[in-house]
């Protein structure tokens, strides 16, 4: 308890000047008979953590963990009062059946957090357990209960059908724990004879001896015992989704609701539905299985004006839930897959929010049976009506959607009123397509940090040439003559290899191009139609390059999947941008890359042009064979590999070159208006692009050729983010962890967004402001 003096008085507080006397403790004051000066008491009361502003106390307190809050309820009363009143019971997490029963019986009996304790200390405010609650969670829920209570109306056919039945429990034998995350008391059954034994030590442990000199207040608290006892003999019958469905109900100010740890096997069966009013229509439904009316059928019957206005007036009288999560258990080993279908979610009323977690959605996860499921039933202007979920938001997290059978439709049907989506953890970069099934988007959050993005495929160096068997049989054959023919020169070079590239390698220039759309991910060679292979693929010497400088994956495989990023709607959308890290990369557009090149070119040629008379002396000394034109017969292998790997004419050369002199061009008309003695200006276009060396177009395993990748993949994605209404970005790490920028650097790396005059906004992982630009210095003024 040494970390808790501050919190009360010590010993070690001491303002008086006989400080190190024993008798001017504090504490030791009131076993002695020396007084306590009222100056200093004064200046005690100023000293310690109470007397900070509220405001500051409660953020000190959000901080902490459940047990160091426990810890300081037992310290004084008003810490006792701010923390039960503010944490406790501010998110509470059921983890059983009895934990429900328990927690049921405490919010029935009307449980108040200071019970008893109004006329011993002042200024101690007890309040309704149940009116602290904010959200619940519910740890593997249990269904099979309430499947057995009313067995026989239950189908074999139809899983989702019967209701509930009584679980006989012997709440003495079951051991079970009710905790609660992060700031929540823990409420647990030790014994036969005490239930809620914990509960009533962690409340009243403090309090106890004040309880004990008053002979009322400790008559209140055994009735209040005494009731607690009888709730939880009266609800013991109920099943778990009875309990869960009663304890939702009577939390006035419940707004968050999670069902986590989600078996396959766990359904709410349609008996718990809310359009349940008891009819006998209504049971015959479930019982016989009778199909209900979906978005479909709106289409090819017609309704009648009394049917949609009592749906209406049941609709609008239902309880709203601001916020629902289902989060599915994640177990690889038994390979769980917990699908969503409408019966997860018939009993929770009208949902604002929803948020799931390792969910599996199909087409049937899409049904509207109206009768079952609280659905908003609109008339169009043309006089059809539309069915749609009451969702404004949905947040899809490690979510899979299985492709087919029209699912996007369905999705662009079914979630017609969604503003707000979030995609965390995506694990299929196409998941990406779903942002266009939203018509009324407005926020949309995309993390980049997920595995699609992050884990792409890289391929060796053979990936690009021919099957491995057939070049070996190409190279022995060639062996073999050049042994016979020219056995006097075997031993001045080596045998050449027959490298010609597949595909379009992975270098700065075809990347670029690529992303500029002058190389199609499509097209491929019309000679070979077996060649299957993928353009600009990294291969794993490149991977290992990158990961040495510490580049982020999702840079160097952005081209992979740029085409979908092009694709997301961006009228009228803000777009945040999470979990993405800007480490040694930085914008490099297309004009300032092939102005780096067109100096490269000039080097290459001034070097070529000073040292050609050395290498044809070398050539003719080292081999002497020539033929009737005048050129070596034979070369080395190093020699005869780049030859043919950059003198060799590709289908996507041309495009390449297409790319670089369009930019060019640019380049040339940008410097016109400037200097006259600036070389762009008089540069010969067509000249340079025939003295373009192959060998920056498909020499993949030189870095200088493909260094630049991230940085140009940086651009097109800024570039891309641009056409957004607003950009919001949260950085993978924290302040301590990130790059240091000062706000020019910011400015400089933020280039391709800033151009268009778009808000932008960059915080850290912890959420504090890094850089900000636009509409978001309005919200710091409301602030």
């Amino acid at each position: 308890m040494k970390r808790l003096q501050l919190l009360g008085k010590s010993k070690y507080l001491n303002f008086s000047s006989t400080a190190n006397d024993a008798s001017s403790s504090p504490l030791l004051s009131k076993t002695t008979s020396t007084p306590t000066p009222p100056t200093q008491e004064i200046r005690y009361q100023a000293a310690h953590l109470l007397s900070l502003p509220r405001k500051v106390l409660l953020m000190i307190l959000e901080n902490l963990d459940t047990e160091t809050l426990l810890a300081l309820c037992q310290v004084n009363f008003q810490l006792y009062n701010i923390i039960s009143n503010n944490f406790l019971y501010k998110h509470v997490i059921l983890n059983s059946k009895l934990s429900l029963l328990k927690f049921s019986a405490m919010i029935h009996s009307e449980f108040h957090t200071a019970t008893g304790l109004r006329n011993l200390h002042k200024g101690v405010i007890s309040q309704n357990v149940r009116f602290l609650v904010r959200s619940i969670e519910f740890n593997n829920p249990q269904c099979q209960d309430s499947l057995l209570k009313y067995s026989k109306f239950h189908s074999k056919n139809d899983q989702t059908i019967a209701g509930s039945y009584i679980f006989e429990t012997p709440l003495s034998s079951s051991s079970t724990t009710t905790s609660t995350h992060k700031k929540n008391p823990t409420f647990s059954q030790d014994d036969d004879s005490a239930s809620l034994n914990e509960t009533r030590n962690i409340l009243n442990h403090n309090i106890s001896n004040g309880t004990a000199s008053n002979g009322s207040s400790a008559v209140k608290q055994c009735d209040c015992f005494k009731t607690l006892d009888k709730m939880e003999s009266k609800y013991s019958s109920h099943t778990y989704i009875e309990l869960m469905l009663d304890i939702i109900d009577y939390l006035p100010n419940l707004s968050h609701v999670i069902l986590n740890d989600v078996e396959p096997s766990f359904k709410i069966p349609l008996w718990y539905s809310v359009f349940n009013d008891g009819s006998r229509d209504f049971f015959k439904k479930i019982i016989k299985g009778q199909q209900s009316i979906t978005s479909n059928d709106l289409r090819t019957f017609q309704i009648s004006k009394d049917f949609v206005s009592e749906y209406e007036r049941k609709f609008y009288s239902l309880q709203r839930l601001k916020k629902l999560e289902i989060r599915a258990t994640l177990d690889k080993r038994r390979n769980h897959q917990v699908y969503l279908r409408p019966n997860l979610l018939c009993c929770f009323g009208i949902i604002n929010e929803l948020v799931l977690s390792n969910v599996i959605l199909d087409t049937e996860s899409l049904d509207t049976p109206m009768e079952f499921l609280p659905l908003n039933l609109r008339k169009e202007e043309s006089g059809l009506y539309h069915l749609h979920a009451p969702f404004h938001s949905l947040t899809l997290k490690s979510c899979h959607v299985i492709p087919g059978n029209g699912i996007l439709r369905l999705f662009h049907s079914y979630f017609k009123c969604v503003k707000s989506l979030e995609l965390l953890e995506i694990t299929s970069k196409y998941d990406l397509l779903l942002c266009n099934c939203f018509p009324a988007l407005t926020d949309l959050t995309i993390d980049c940090n997920s595995h699609c993005f992050t884990s792409e495929k890289l391929v060796d160096d053979e990936y690009y040439y021919e099957d491995i068997e057939k070049q070996l049989e190409q190279q022995r054959f060639q062996q073999h003559l050049m042994e016979s023919s020219l056995h006097d020169c075997e031993t001045l070079h080596d045998t050449p290899h027959d490298h010609i590239l597949q595909a379009p390698p992975a270098t700065s220039s075809v990347v670029l191009s690529l992303n500029a759309k002058y190389i199609s991910r499509t097209t491929s060679d019309t000679k070979n139609q077996k060649n299957h292979r993928k353009p600009a693929t990294l291969t794993k010497s490149q991977g290992e390059y990158f990961n040495h400088l510490r580049i982020p994956e999702f840079h160097y495989f952005y081209h992979y999947y740029k085409l979908l990023w092009d694709r997301l709607p961006h009228q009228n959308i803000n777009i945040n941008v999470i979990n993405i890290p800007f480490t040694n990369v930085y914008p490099l557009s297309p004009t300032l890359f092939w102005d780096k090149m067109l100096n490269l070119i000039r080097e290459r040629q001034q070097l070529h042009q000073g040292d050609n008379d050395e290498d044809t002396a070398d050539q003719e000394t080292l081999i002497a064979y020539r033929n009737d034109h005048g050129t070596s017969e034979l070369q080395s292998g190093t020699e005869m590999e780049s030859h043919l790997d950059t003198e060799q004419e590709y289908y996507w050369d041309s495009s390449v070159k297409k790319c670089f002199k369009d930019n060019l061009q640019l380049l040339k008309d940008s410097s016109s208006g400037s200097r006259s003695d600036n070389p762009l200006t008089v540069i010969d276009i067509d000249e340079i692009i025939e003295q373009m060396d192959n060998e920056i177009i498909n020499n993949f395993q030189n870095f200088q050729y493909f260094k630049d990748i991230p940085n140009i993949n940086l651009w097109c994605f800024f570039k891309s983010l641009s056409k957004f209404k607003s950009v919001r970005i949260r950085l993978l790490r924290n302040l301590l962890f990130c790059t240091p920028r000062t706000r020019y650097d910011w400015e400089l790396l933020l280039r391709p967004v800033l151009r268009v005059n778009v808000p932008i906004e960059v915080r850290d992982k912890d959420g504090f402001v890094l850089y900000s630009y636009g509409v978001n210095n309005k919200n710091k003024k409301r602030r």
